[in-house]
């Protein structure tokens, strides 16, 4: 999961793109998994670190 949220803050990847770099066949799959680790949903995660 860090490399997606490396991912998340250092490319403009699509979410979708991210899943499947990251070995998810699913958005949605990797969205939940995203969730249970960070507390927060990829787009969310994203957003905040932009503002950082």
């Amino acid at each position: 999961m860090h490399a997606a949220a490396t991912f998340l803050t250092t490319t403009g990847m699509t979410i979708a793109e991210i899943a499947e770099r990251v070995g998810y066949s699913s958005p949605e799959h990797f969205a939940n998994a995203f969730r249970k680790a960070y507390h927060e949903s990829p787009g969310s995660f994203r957003q905040h670190q932009k503002k950082q």
